[in-house]
């Protein structure tokens, strides 16, 4: 569940909720505001790809 508040355009009170996919893209873009990469959130485990490092051996 994703939820947010602020100002509309005439400076009214607005506030909203998504769940599901729309969520999470909509955190996903709120993080951005924030500075924060999907990268950032990443286990360091999951940048070793193991079958790239056989290959290139």
């Amino acid at each position: 569940m994703f939820a947010s508040a602020g100002l509309n355009e005439a400076g009214d009170a607005v506030s909203w909720q998504a769940s599901g996919w729309a969520a999470r893209i909509l955190q996903h873009e709120m993080d951005h505001l924030q500075g924060i990469l999907y990268i950032d959130k990443m286990e360091s485990r999951t940048f070793v790809n193991t079958r790239w490092m056989e290959l290139n051996a």
